[in-house]
């Protein structure tokens, strides 16, 4: 068997901590997961983990969702968003969420579990660098008839935004739901961001 190599770099390590927790609980579901686990698979020590993730398995749980958000959004390659069509940038949106939700129902229905096990998942904002968090709120700000002036504490807005459209999701994705099909979800969901966006179809 070949040996796992050394990683000395921070930034690879979180990496390979947060694809080896997500492949672990893909292959053996959230409750079956131990930090031990993690350590093993990624070849780091416990206290590592706990040293970049203090929260442990709900805070890396986390984290991972939030890179999806960010992959999701494209936030950060914005090169191929048309900011003029802020509704069809959303349907895109909630289209893919919606796969990737029912394509990957362990590791959403570890997303929910740690919810629940996690004091902060109502800050799930506050953990991610601010840098980040601000390029993702100002990116939506850049589409057109979208204001952003008067959102307060970008966090807390995004915060509620991103809870209000994850729940109706992850109902409609792992439960059975009133809605006929996803387009209908994905109707809802855009209607009901275009209201929180305060946007104007000028």
């Amino acid at each position: 068997m070949e040996a796992k190599k050394y990683v000395r770099n921070k930034e690879e390590k979180i990496n390979i901590i947060l694809d080896s927790t997500k492949k672990l609980i893909e292959e053996n579901k959230y409750e079956n997961v131990t930090i031990r686990d993690i350590s093993k698979e990624a070849n780091v020590s416990v206290g590592l983990i706990y040293k970049y993730f203090p929260g442990g398995k709900p805070e890396i749980v986390r984290i991972i969702g939030m890179k999806f958000v960010n992959e999701l959004t494209a936030a950060n390659n914005p090169g191929s968003i048309d900011f003029d069509d802020f509704p069809g940038f959303l349907r895109n949106f909630f289209s893919n969420n919606l796969a990737y939700f029912k394509n990957n129902k362990r590791f959403i229905t570890a997303l929910v579990l740690s919810a629940v096990q996690d004091s902060k998942v109502h800050e799930i904002f506050e953990d991610v660098d601010e840098k980040k968090m601000m390029a993702i709120f100002n990116f939506f700000g850049r589409f057109k008839g979208v204001d952003i002036s008067n959102k307060g504490e970008s966090w807390r807005f995004m915060a509620k935004w991103s809870d209000v459209t994850k729940h109706i999701m992850l109902h409609h994705a792992i439960y059975p739901t009133p809605f006929d099909s996803d387009e209908e979800v994905i109707e809802l969901l855009v209607k009901i961001s275009l209201m929180m966006w305060d946007y104007k179809n000028e």
